[in-house]
């Protein structure tokens, strides 16, 4: 292995250490800056944090498009849905034991995911992707984060006990604009470095990027979730996941194709895609059946996304 080779994955790995740690305090003041407007926890889990947590990916869609190499956004997109959708799911319970899931929740939430990666694969095929895609897959983000609040607003409201509205403070706004500048720049080397290495071994990046990247881009989620659940806060924990794979599928997809439309490996992007709708549908079902996700669950999500290198690489 050569100087310059062993010079790229320091520089993935430092991208990815700057991108995971500027994710989390983005993800931190902006909850903090949601607590003290009075904001609902429903909507800082599915929207704030969701969004928080996925700005890795939705940063490496754009510089991937600026570096005309969109399909580097897309195989980040579709391998970090599938890898918080199996890996990081699994790994919580290693992590933190066996939580409770609402089956009513964890049902609508997984159909939108799985509807949206159908909706991808279904504008895949033909091997490249319009705008006008773009821009639906864009509107498909609001529109089922507003028909999920239709569903469960009113149950969360119900059991939940809202918080009166702190003191407002601008104090927090600061930090969240250098978090913002430190995932962009933990983006660009991210992306930089997979062009190159992608390159140098001969490998699609496409591929690269729906294994590699897409692991350093679901950090924040794990990060993240791990420590909802710690403090007692399953519903936020879920809603992140899903919801962050949901983003993934239709905002950071959409976005991408948007401003750099180009051809796309069609058979690779179906095969992963029709795949990632699978292991979801497992997921779903088994979370939404036991209501809980226990060691046992968690081991068979890691296998589902182990089975993925064997289907989608061999």
């Amino acid at each position: 292995m050569t100087f310059d080779t062993i010079l790229l994955f320091i520089i993935l790995i430092v991208g990815t250490v700057l991108l995971v740690v500027s994710s989390e305090q983005a993800v931190e003041h902006s909850i903090s800056i949601a607590k003290e407007w009075g904001a609902p926890q429903l909507l800082t889990g599915l929207v704030l944090v969701s969004l928080g947590t996925d700005l890795p990916e939705i940063m490496s869609a754009m510089v991937s498009c600026a570096a005309n190499h969109a399909v580097i956004g897309l195989g980040g997109a579709l391998g970090s849905a599938l890898t918080q959708m199996t890996l990081v799911m699994g790994l919580l319970p290693f992590l933190v034991g066996e939580f409770r899931v609402k089956r009513g929740a964890i049902i609508f939430l997984g159909a939108c995911e799985v509807l949206a990666l159908v909706v991808v694969v279904s504008m895949a095929e033909k091997g490249y992707f319009t705008r006008t895609n773009a821009v639906l897959l864009l509107a498909t983000w609001p529109i089922l984060m507003f028909l999920t609040r239709i569903c469960i607003t009113a149950q969360e409201n119900e059991s939940e006990d809202h918080a009166p509205q702190r003191e407002r403070h601008l104090r927090h706004i600061p930090y969240v604009a250098l978090s913002f500048l430190g995932v962009a720049a933990g983006a660009y080397m991210l992306v930089q470095s997979v062009i190159e290495l992608s390159a140098f071994f001969h490998v699609s990046e496409f591929l690269i990027s729906f294994f590699l990247l897409s692991i350093g881009t679901s950090l924040p989620e794990l990060a993240v979730d791990t420590l909802a659940l710690r403090r007692g806060q399953n519903e936020l924990a879920i809603g992140d996941l899903i919801g962050s794979s949901i983003i993934d599928v239709t905002v950071v997809v959409g976005i991408g194709q948007f401003f750099c439309t180009s051809t796309i490996p069609s058979e690779l992007v179906t095969t992963t895609g029709l795949y990632s709708i699978i292991a979801s549908t497992i997921v779903v079902l088994t979370a939404a059946l036991r209501e809980k996700i226990d060691r046992k669950a968690g081991a068979l999500f890691i296998v589902l996304y182990l089975i993925s290198y064997i289907t989608l690489v061999f």
